[in-house]
């Protein structure tokens, strides 16, 4: 049997292109996340300490200011400003492509599930609650959505963006990088002790939600004709 992320994926090839620009702009993101300590390591080092600038940012002494502290002040807050606002779009629009994405792969998912349903038994219909089944087309169809919007393309793009800064932080400092991922271990291990539990839970939760609309569907179809008797 299939694992279930496996079954979701074949919903995914209709979508491909937009899929395709999507981790274009996640690749973008991290990459401009992992330039954000640049200036400030540029302001620490050239304006606060008196080293030289970089010999790769040599450039920026033909700035208007000609390399004075305030002037590489300046531009370097211009510099912060245009990276911030640059991250800001590109995960605005990420967003909107992803859960467009997402939202129509819950629907194509949605629909297959109701035409599934046409097709079952009487007896499978008589042995099911109505609100239970409803509940699966409209409620649980989202799990494509859910999967795809806050599992699968938050961890890709985590794990771009630890990988990017990660680079980035050892060519400032490889010691105090070293010390940041000691904490990795044990972040591994916490998730691991609480997944299950969490997973077990969830499915309980799904389960009860289930049974409440069942319930819910049944009293209100039939107050109408209670109220006539």
């Amino acid at each position: 049997m299939k694992a279930w992320w496996l079954r979701l994926a074949r919903y995914a090839p209709p979508f491909w292109r937009d899929l395709m620009f999507v981790g274009v702009l996640m690749v973008l993101t991290a990459s401009l996340n992992a330039l954000k300590p640049w200036p400030l390591k540029i302001l620490v080092d050239s304006v606060f300490a008196g080293q030289p600038v970089p010999e790769t940012l040599a450039w920026m002494s033909q700035l208007p200011g000609g390399g004075s502290p305030v002037a590489l002040t300046a531009w370097l807050a211009a510099c912060t400003l245009v990276i911030f606002i640059c991250v800001w779009m590109t995960q605005t629009l990420h967003a909107y492509l992803q859960s467009g994405v997402a939202l129509r792969i819950s629907y194509t998912l949605g629909a297959e599930v109701f035409e599934r349903l046409q097709q079952l038994s009487l007896r499978f219909h008589a042995l099911k609650p109505t609100g239970d089944l409803i509940r699966r087309v409209t409620r649980d169809s989202r799990c494509a959505r859910d999967v795809l919007v806050d599992i699968m393309l938050p961890a890709q793009s985590a794990v771009i963006t630890v990988l990017a800064i990660t680079v980035m932080m050892f060519q400032l400092n490889p010691w105090l990088t070293a010390v940041t991922l000691l904490v990795a271990p044990a972040v591994a291990v916490s998730q691991k002790l609480f997944y299950r539990p969490m997973q077990v839970a969830a499915a309980s939760q799904q389960e009860c939600e289930g049974a409440m609309q069942s319930q819910a569907e049944q009293a209100l179809t039939a107050l109408p004709m209670v109220q006539a008797y």
